[in-house]
């Protein structure tokens, strides 16, 4: 996983100073002083975006475009911007100002997007509000080294947030009231089986190879009719920091992908609205699958995942892969998947949940679960693992019971002893003094801090999210 080149000197904001002395006109565009920046301002219907689709196709590298406070209505806006490396085109927000794309009455299609940059490079989006598309909202499309930053995207028909291209990162964005193609569970109503948007995700590329190096870090998404974050087609990244709460169908979702980290995520389900009128069941928690499409994808098995640190309350299974039957490839499997750390409470049916892949296909191997503390599932069990030899267990507290599968020297039944778990916060979660999980951890070179950044102890660190300073 090459994740880290996403916050490289691309990534950096570009200092403000000197922004008090600019001469702004609105509306229209203004070149600064020091013509490494332009100010687009918000005017009547239409010119706002026309001005900012302007200055977005003749910008240079290292140059900022900053957008001031006001609503930008009556078009998409779409254009390749291509910066260089140690100098980005940075798109931003002017200080202390929000502005915002409005898609109220843009006549588009459900898979358009209102916010889109397409096969740029270099490029840095920070501090937009985009809201009432009658289709998607930011789109990054065959984009590399690219990044949306502190977005608020929320009142759309489809994908909030996401994209395709090579080492992109969505960071600090928030995103609600996404995917309203399928309020209410209208798809489900229309007697589909599925095809339901996702919220925020990763895209196949143009040419059917599968997006690399994307990270989701530190973004709330929440209250939406779509999938939470879903990582298709994807060869490297992360997913680690995001508050998921309130989806549809499930909240984290990793199909036909590899090497990922999923570290430090929170997925709560609280509101019954959201649950799946065919099922009668909330989302998933952190799902993995390798599904069948009618199109060309890469074949990729579900492989080389660390699934650390992630808090997951409420939803209809912790951890889980379900096995697309219609799916023939021999892809369809998984294989070296690490589920360490986490803890899981309250769920409908299994903490740890994975479905039996079709003979023929390669078996299931390498995978492992350690460190973690599983609650029995309220109408389910402990555990439910159809290819139990992939599977090895240590060091995992059971409250309820160690079911067989999963009996080892070093796993235990006991209450951990949490802070304030009744809270659903992550810190209820922290061990109280005399917990049993202090130092019961097996060390793992794979998850070398907790949940808050505390590095884990070398030789004796603690079962949970938790590690005591």
């Amino acid at each position: 996983m090459r994740a880290s080149a996403v916050s490289g000197s691309f990534a950096r904001p570009l200092p403000c100073a000197g922004l008090a002395a600019l001469l702004v006109l609105s509306p229209g565009l203004v070149p600064a002083p020091a013509a490494a920046q332009t100010v687009v301002a918000p005017g009547p219907a239409g010119r706002g975006t026309d001005d900012l689709e302007k200055a977005l196709r003749r910008a240079k590298p290292g140059e900022t475009i900053l957008l001031r406070g006001g609503v930008y209505g009556g078009a998409r806006v779409r254009a390749s911007v291509n910066g260089a490396p140690g100098a980005p085109v940075t798109i931003r927000a002017f200080p202390r100002e929000t502005p915002i794309l409005d898609g109220s009455g843009v006549q588009m299609g459900l898979y358009d997007s209102l916010f889109e940059l397409t096969k740029s490079s270099h490029v840095v989006v920070v501090g937009l509000e985009v809201r009432n598309s009658a289709g998607r909202g930011i789109n990054l499309h065959e984009c590399e080294n690219a990044a949306v930053r502190d977005c608020a995207i929320h009142d759309v028909q489809c994908r909030a947030l996401g994209g395709s291209g090579a080492r992109l990162l969505f960071e600090g964005n928030r995103v609600w009231n996404a995917c309203l193609v399928n309020a209410d569970n209208a798809f489900v109503k229309a007697g589909k089986k599925g095809g339901w948007p996702a919220t925020v995700q990763t895209s196949l590329r143009d040419d059917k190879r599968p997006s690399t190096d994307v990270v989701f870090r530190n973004n709330e998404v929440r209250d939406s009719w779509g999938e939470g974050i879903d990582a298709w087609f994807l060869d490297g990244g992360a997913i680690e920091g995001n508050v998921v709460r309130d989806c549809y169908s499930v909240l984290i979702y990793v199909d036909t992908a590899r090497n990922l980290r999923i570290d430090r995520n929170v997925c709560v389900v609280a509101n019954e609205r959201y649950h799946r009128a065919d099922l009668k069941t909330p989302p998933a928690g952190i799902h993995f699958a390798t599904e069948h499409y009618d199109y060309e994808v890469p074949p990729l098995a579900d492989e080389n995942l660390v699934v650390s640190n992630n808090l997951v309350i409420g939803a209809a299974q912790g951890i889980s892969f379900w096995c697309d039957r219609g799916n023939t490839k021999p892809h369809n499997t998984y294989r070296g998947i690490l589920v360490a750390h986490n803890v899981v409470r309250d769920v409908w049916w299994d903490p740890l949940s994975f479905d039996k892949v079709p003979d023929g296909n390669p078996a299931p191997s390498g995978c492992a679960a350690r460190n973690n503390v599983f609650f029995k599932g309220r109408k389910g069990g402990g555990i439910a693992i159809a290819n139990p030899a992939a599977w090895t267990f240590a060091a995992n507290c059971w409250p309820d019971g160690i079911p067989a599968l999963a009996k080892d020297p070093t796993s235990f039944q006991a209450d951990p002893r949490f802070l304030k778990p009744e809270s659903g916060a992550p810190e209820g979660f922290k061990l109280a003094a005399g917990s049993p999980c202090l130092g019961r951890a097996v060390p793992l070179k794979e998850v070398p801090a907790d949940f808050w950044g505390t590095p884990r102890r070398k030789q004796t660190p603690c079962v949970g999210l938790h590690e005591p300073k």
